[in-house]
């Protein structure tokens, strides 16, 4: 399944951080953590980038989000429906980035209905 969501650029940014370990043997929270921290850092160099004249300099490692981030559960919830280890890297993280786009749409409509709610009072 494609999605408009999914950028190529984000799927090697993950696979080349992921590849070198055996992604298989992690958690599905760990891996949901760590893939958000990919994408996460993946961002901020965008940005830096987009900015003329800036240089992010060497970011320093990768590190996966806290416990805690919503999106975590998100991600976990998806890897404990599906067999994840069968899929190859690319596939999995395409799938991940899907799923976060489906979820961030879903967030943001809600956000939307209730903020039309709010104002009919």
């Amino acid at each position: 399944m494609t999605d408009d969501c999914v950028h190529e650029r984000q799927v090697a940014a993950v696979c080349a951080s992921l590849e070198p370990y055996q992604w298989r043997n992690l958690t599905p929270q760990m891996l949901a953590r760590y893939v958000l921290g990919v994408l996460d850092h993946q961002r901020v160099l965008d940005l830096v980038d987009g900015v003329p004249g800036a240089d992010a300099g060497d970011p320093g490692p990768v590190k996966p989000v806290e416990r805690g981030d919503v999106r975590v559960e998100v991600l976990v919830d998806f890897l404990v429906r599906h067999r994840w280890r069968t899929l190859t890297l690319p596939a999995l993280i395409r799938h991940l980035i899907n799923e976060l786009c489906r979820w961030s749409r879903r967030r943001h409509w809600v956000d939307v209905e209730l903020a039309r709610l709010l104002d009919e009072r």
